[in-house]
């Protein structure tokens, strides 16, 4: 579903080779300051499905993805154009929840057991990039769910990942704390080498230099 377009729903994750994994159809919006950033960060999360629970008040139902695309463009003093880009995403994951805990019930309980299925190919595609990480040959499923295969790149790919983990001091529910934290615990095992998305580009200027020194090589090798 896009937040930022509440009647558009039923998108399709699609994957090129220029864009990498993306979702089909979904708005994108041109920012230029943090005001305007915030103001539609601001209007998607009005727009994010919530309920309530005897664990939350305002339980997410569902997993949220802000992905933003930063763009810089300098010259240097060579008069080459130096350009860099990178993408951004802020994942807000929906808490894995016990039905006993909450007492979900109707579609409250469907809801609860589509986010625990999501988390737990989440968990299996970080073991098997921790595997990886210890130089085991393992095949990571990404495709075995819509959120693992959006978040592709940013799980094992050219990437750095942060993971805040969100818990309570509240004992009756140590249990989830403890699941919350061994899940954290797991996934910074994970080593990523990240590098710089850079492309440089000529003026037109050093570009016809660069031509007339070329046919000025090519005729005196001719003479």
């Amino acid at each position: 579903m896009d937040l930022l377009d509440p009647q558009s729903y039923n998108l399709h994750i699609r994957e090129d080779i220029k864009k990498g994994v993306y979702v089909e159809s979904l708005n994108e919006e041109t920012v230029t300051g943090v005001k305007e950033m915030m103001n539609l960060t601001t209007r998607g999360a009005r727009n994010r499905h919530v309920g309530s629970t005897l664990m939350n008040k305002e339980s997410s139902r569902s997993h949220s993805v802000l992905t933003t695309t930063v763009e810089s463009k300098t010259m240097n003093d060579e008069g080459v154009w130096q350009m860099k880009s990178s993408r951004f995403h802020i994942i807000d994951l929906a808490g894995s929840e016990r039905s006993k805990s909450t007492n979900a019930v109707g579609e409250r309980l469907k809801e609860a057991g589509m986010i625990n299925k999501s988390l737990t190919a989440l968990g299996i595609v970080i073991n098997s990039l921790v595997e990886i990480s210890e130089g085991k040959n393992r095949h990571v499923h990404y495709r075995d769910s819509k959120l693992t295969f959006l978040l592709r790149d940013s799980l094992g790919g050219n990437s750095k990942t942060v993971i805040i983990a969100n818990v309570t001091a509240a004992a009756v529910f140590c249990g989830e704390t403890l699941s919350t934290l061994k899940f954290a615990q797991r996934a910074k095992l994970i080593k990523n080498k990240a590098v710089i998305n850079e492309e440089s580009s000529s003026t037109i200027h050093l570009l016809k230099a660069e031509l007339r020194r070329t046919k000025k090589d090519l005729a005196e090798q001719t003479n």
